[in-house]
């Protein structure tokens, strides 16, 4: 099994991920709070892009992968 770690990565504050999810755009915008990086979309704040994307789907999801986050 591949370690997270090695293939995701952390993207920068300031980016920006869009994703198209059952006929929406939705769009993740990566920002500093503090020393955390936090992962903003439709205006609420999530502490991962896991948490971000359930939000979206309602259902369990790796968001690294919904949102495309690899190396």
């Amino acid at each position: 099994m591949k370690s997270v770690k090695n293939e995701y990565s952390l993207p920068k504050h300031g980016s920006k991920h869009e994703r198209n999810w059952k006929g929406k755009i939705y769009e993740m915008s990566i920002i500093k709070e503090g020393e955390a990086i936090k992962f903003l979309v439709d205006g609420k704040k999530f502490s991962s892009p896991t948490g971000a994307a359930k939000n979206i789907t309602k259902q369990e999801v790796n968001g690294w992968r919904f949102w495309h986050l690899r190396k």
